[in-house]
């Protein structure tokens, strides 16, 4: 449990991504990073604000999982995923992104369900996510009133377009779709 299993897992799939070409990883479990709690746990990483003035947090996250090239403790220091010191992006070989490190480029795609023990609610997502790839385009009239909050971001930020929209069609419509929305340019 806890980093163990996160250090099983990430050898697991560095060993046989390629061999057993995989490219997607859903993954369901206890997500805490605790040791005595998390059986399939995310891993603490240590990324370090651009400003200088506030010290690296750890936070939780699957991408350990996702970037599989470099090692994520380059210094050896135990703080995994660290990132170089203000100004940002400078003296990356006191990080973990240097030459060896993790490069920020995912090998495979993670998605993750949180499951806590109760099979009946792990059954019920599952449930869930198998009626609505059957569901197709009909009956699908949901997805023209979904609501999607976020901030607007800058015009640099895939799917920038989408904050703050205020149109009668849904980019989740069936006649649209997220993907394709993205991909022309939602206005």
């Amino acid at each position: 449990m806890g980093d163990p299993a996160a250090e099983n897992i990430r050898r697991w799939l560095v060993n046989n991504h390629v061999k057993l070409r995989i490219k997607y990883v859903l993954l369901i479990g206890n997500p805490s990073p605790d040791a005595e709690v998390g059986d399939v746990p995310m891993k603490m990483l240590w990324p370090r604000p651009c400003d200088n003035t506030t010290e690296a947090n750890p936070v939780p996250s699957d991408f350990y999982y996702a970037e599989l090239s470099g090692t994520w403790d380059l210094n050896g220091n135990g703080n995994y995923g660290e990132s170089p010191q203000a100004p940002c992006y400078q003296a990356p070989e006191m990080a973990d992104f240097g030459p060896g490190g993790a490069d920020r480029y995912a090998e495979l795609i993670v998605g993750r369900i949180p499951y806590y023990g109760d099979p009946a609610d792990l059954n019920h997502i599952l449930q869930k996510i198998v009626s609505y790839e059957r569901e197709g385009f009909s009956g699908a009239n949901w997805r023209d009133n979904v609501l999607l909050p976020m901030v607007a971001s800058d015009k640099t930020t895939l799917g920038y377009q989408l904050g703050g929209r205020d149109q009668e069609q849904s980019p989740c419509s069936p006649k649209l779709g997220l993907l394709q929305g993205l991909r022309e340019g939602i206005p």
